[in-house]
């Protein structure tokens, strides 16, 4: 779930509970790509996030937690119909197909590399990126297990193999109970309490209306008995890692208990969204540097972006210092075609291009491992 440290909604240090008047959700088709998890490639976990992109508004962690990470592949994400990551692939359905890849990639690193069932197939190896497009939907992967990870998408997703609803019962229920909002995620980050530690499924959801953000976490347990409701506000109460939630509503129904906020959206109603963008890189070990390149997407501020290093023996969590904006001792704007040339170090790991709009805000744009 790297990405984004935006994270989630917050609860006020005196907890106000009360009924919250969540948003409908539709049925949870996301679940066509999600893979039961015995074909997942192993080095990926389970988590699951989906979204619907034109309903997110710029500032949420949705938005960062897909664009971010993934290349730019013709189509802006708002365009996209559902945005689904499973198995260390993610799926944009919408307006999409070859012709549109195709002129997308046409003079960056990717190459074609033939074909796979009704998909057509890119690969490039600086940072071990693949694409596979279809009329309707365009898959992407990073990673060793790239390949993998986009054959599993095509044959889930044309039910070539198990769907993870298909073959359990625990998923089933928790995903009927969630359906589709504007974002969801199964298994992953959730409000972090320890009473919810021993769930055997957790959805969390994010939907937005007007100036009103509303967060639901859904936790399903081995049975309504052992489901820890009065822990839970007990912990909620002693909280103090948030400062203005309107109301929160805790209740339990059958296993499942569920937990939801509604704030105000002050915070995600910003003005700058996270850009689109394929980057690439070389690695020059004679002169110690790595040029970095925005090959295809969007436009950018150059302020916005931050060049950081990890150095050998450095911790692998979080965002590592930056070592500046150095985009913008060069331009005004970052667009297609520009480089920028990096020092690096005998010790230097990793180089990444973060995209921060504010002292608080940062996403991850791209990773070039050195080795």
């Amino acid at each position: 779930m790297a990405g984004c440290t935006t994270t989630l909604p917050p609860l006020g240090q005196r907890v106000r509970f009360g009924r919250i008047d969540f948003p409908p959700s539709d049925p949870p088709a996301y679940r066509r790509w999600i893979p039961t998890r015995s074909a997942l490639p192993e080095d990926h976990a389970a988590a699951t996030h989906a979204a619907r992109p034109g309903t997110l508004p710029p500032g949420t962690i949705g938005r960062g937690l897909f664009v971010g990470p993934s290349d730019y592949l013709g189509t802006d994400f708002d365009e996209y119909e559902r945005a689904v990551a499973a198995g260390g692939a993610f799926v944009f359905e919408g307006s999409t197909g070859p012709d549109v890849v195709a002129d997308a990639l046409d003079g960056t690193g990717y190459e074609p590399a033939g074909s796979y069932e009704s998909y057509t197939l890119y690969d490039r190896d600086d940072t071990s990126r693949a694409v596979a497009v279809t009329d309707g939907a365009v898959i992407w992967a990073q990673g060793e297990n790239r390949h993998r990870s986009i054959e599993v998408a095509a044959d889930v997703g044309a039910g070539r193999i198990d769907r993870r609803h298909e073959t359990d019962d625990d998923f089933a229920a928790m995903t009927n109970a969630m359906g589709t909002n504007d974002f969801d995620i199964i298994d992953g980050l959730d409000l972090g309490l320890e009473s919810t530690a021993d769930a055997l499924v957790t959805g969390t959801s994010h939907a937005y209306r007007e100036d009103t953000a509303y967060f639901r976490s859904q936790h399903l347990f081995e049975s309504a008995e052992s489901v820890p409701e009065e822990s839970i506000k007990r912990e909620l109460r002693a909280s103090e890692t948030a400062v203005r939630a309107e109301a929160v509503d805790v209740r339990t129904e059958g296993r499942r208990v569920i937990i939801e906020t509604r704030t105000d959206g002050s915070d995600i109603g910003v003005d700058w969204r996270t850009p689109q963008i394929t980057w690439g890189a070389d690695h020059d070990p004679d002169s110690g540097t790595v040029t970095l390149r925005h090959e295809a997407g969007h436009p950018v501020d150059a302020e916005a972006l931050v060049v950081s290093k990890r150095e050998t023996g450095a911790s692998n969590s979080g965002f590592p210092e930056a070592d500046g904006r150095q985009f913008a001792e060069a331009y005004d704007t970052v667009e297609p075609g520009d480089t920028l040339e990096v020092t690096v170090g005998e010790s230097t790991v990793s180089v990444f291009v973060s995209f921060r709009p504010s002292e608080h805000r940062t996403s991850r744009l791209f990773t070039y491992n050195l080795s």
